[in-house]
């Protein structure tokens, strides 16, 4: 995994996110960002680096979703950071799902599982369809999430499971993929 101490290219990634955020994010100045704050930045701003097939959207306008299935680590974090933004000329939403079938409907979803087991039925489940899959948990990349944000102390890193992505028929920048590691998938059929 590829952490990154200070890295120029990671600090404007979550320096733009974080200057987005406005008062969302506020704090006094003796405060740092915490790993809420931090992963909110992460996942609002990865969409401005991927490029979704055509069909993936009804219309020009239509909202770019991000759903989150599973434990929701952010609270108000993320909604307060998408509010009255868009990316690509969509506008941001954020929904919170209870079902995995409601995944098919978003164009993210942030996966709060740590079960590689978990991951692994979800990745499968969303496998053809123009969903990035982004997590936090230990080595899940290798599971088929194709995002895996990593937070250790101040160092910042994230894997990206191309090949999940290809699959999805999303295009990953090749800025986004400079800064990331670049992981193989274990089989991501779902376990009898």
């Amino acid at each position: 995994m590829l952490f990154v101490r200070r890295s120029p290219a990671v600090w404007r990634l979550l320096v733009s996110a974080l200057c987005c955020a406005g008062a969302a994010l506020a704090a006094s100045p003796a405060e740092s960002p915490t790993d809420r704050d931090v992963k909110a930045a992460f996942l609002f701003n990865f969409p401005s680096y991927v490029e979704w097939p055509s069909q993936a959207f009804a219309g020009p306008a239509e909202p770019l979703v991000i759903g989150i299935l599973g434990d929701d680590p952010f609270g108000t974090v993320l909604d307060e950071l998408v509010a009255g933004r868009s990316v690509q000329g969509h506008p941001l939403l954020v929904r919170r799902l209870s079902r995995l079938s409601e995944a098919e409907s978003v164009h993210v979803v942030y996966l709060g599982y740590t079960d590689p087991v978990d991951v692994k039925f979800v990745a499968a489940a969303l496998r053809d369809r123009p969903v990035l899959t982004v997590t936090d948990g230990e080595r899940l990349a290798e599971h088929g999430a194709m995002i895996n944000l990593r937070l250790r102390g101040q160092k910042v890193g994230f894997d990206i499971n191309l090949a999940a992505a290809d699959a999805a028929g999303l295009k990953l920048s090749s800025q986004l993929l400079k800064l990331a590691r670049i992981v193989r998938a274990a089989n991501t059929e779902p376990g009898p």
